[in-house]
């Protein structure tokens, strides 16, 4: 594995730089592939890394997707189709300081228009009594997260950043999204069983790796439901350490590498 960096050059040549360039080298699941994005050149925080991430977890999709041709196996999943944008979406932590930052930075009509959606799904998950456990995810154990799924899909509630059944943030959407990917009929992913649904397999999650940079040893993998990412967001500002990019990078590569 190699990992590079250069400078941007677009500050003046005795300014510090703002952002470098990172490039990766790797193998993906025997497939040597290339990644590359600008990341802050000043020690940082995981939230402001996440293109790059998104291009990482887009080469491991990428491989997969390629395996599974191989063996004459398509990608079910295309616009228009968002069953699956009805899920419990969970996100990692610094994705869901992200879209609380990108939901702030909206125009006001826009804003307002996405702000009604999260509402109307707050009233819903009140409802149901399931609000109070979606706002702390950390009190779910690992058991109870699958039956916590089911009755949250059971409820129908489309993604906010849902319209004409197609994601409206697709370049920014969340990584676990990037890797939902089936190659069994769409027509099922409306009632998804075990025995109907056939998921791309990949080489490792960048989501899991991610998710995992600030979490300790024997610790559960932090998740946040993207349902209430701006709420959660709010009540639990970033106040981790900054680091340099390489070593937060190392860390999520590090644990990309457990999981093959």
């Amino acid at each position: 594995m190699h990992i590079g960096h250069r400078k941007s050059k677009k500050k003046p040549a005795r300014a510090k730089p703002e952002t470098m360039m990172s490039r990766l080298t790797l193998a993906i699941g025997g497939r040597p592939v290339k990644v590359e994005a600008m990341v802050p050149a000043r020690p940082t925080r995981p939230h402001l890394m996440l293109p790059l991430f998104r291009e990482l977890a887009g080469a491991v999709v990428g491989a997969a997707i390629a395996s599974a041709a191989e063996r004459g196996e398509s990608i079910a999943c295309g616009a228009g189709c968002g069953a699956c944008c009805r899920q419990l979406v969970p996100i990692t932590p610094p994705e869901a300081y992200d879209l609380g930052v990108y939901s702030r930075s909206l125009p006001s009509s826009r804003r307002r228009e996405l702000q009604a959606r999260f509402a109307a799904a707050r009233v819903r998950l009140q409802e149901s009594e399931m609000l109070e456990t979606l706002l702390h995810p950390e009190r779910v154990s690992e058991d109870d997260k699958e039956s916590l799924a089911l009755r949250y899909f059971g409820l129908g509630i489309p993604c906010p950043f849902l319209e004409a059944e197609s994601c409206s943030i697709h370049p920014r959407r969340p990584i676990v999204c990037q890797e939902y990917l089936v190659t069994s009929d769409s027509a099922h992913c409306a009632t998804p069983r075990p025995d109907t649904i056939r998921m791309v397999t990949l080489a490792g999650k960048v989501s899991s790796a991610l998710a995992r940079v600030d979490a300790g040893d024997g610790e559960n993998e932090p998740w946040v439901p993207l349902i209430v990412a701006a709420e959660w967001s709010r009540a639990h500002p970033d106040r981790g350490a900054a680091l340099p990019a390489p070593d937060i990078l190392q860390k999520v590569l590090a644990n990309l590498e457990k999981e093959e």
